[in-house]
């Protein structure tokens, strides 16, 4: 992967303290010199996701977070559920 594959992608070059970061959505990234991208999230930058060498990799990463993503919130969908659920039931 080239930084060109990562700005036509959508991922935006900043440069920082540790060389150039790719930033896209609540992702980024660091491109090594062998063309592997060490993807992780902004909100957690300590730990990396995966490492990717093609933009079809980084894709599946990117739709892996969101499926997560989508789990973690129907399970707190269900939650509120529940807890609307004890309020209708004490009103009776």
């Amino acid at each position: 992967m080239t930084k060109e594959d990562l700005t036509n992608y959508g991922y935006i070059p900043r440069e920082c303290k540790v060389g150039t970061l790719y930033f896209k959505d609540c992702f980024f990234g660091k491109l090594n010199k062998d063309g592997v991208l060490d993807f992780r999230k902004t909100s957690d930058d300590m730990h990396t996701i995966g490492k990717v060498s093609t933009i079809k990799e980084l894709k599946e990463l990117e739709k892996q977070y969101y499926i997560e993503k989508r789990g973690r919130l129907q399970l707190m969908v269900e939650l509120l559920d529940t807890v609307i659920k004890s309020y209708e039931k004490g009103d009776s």
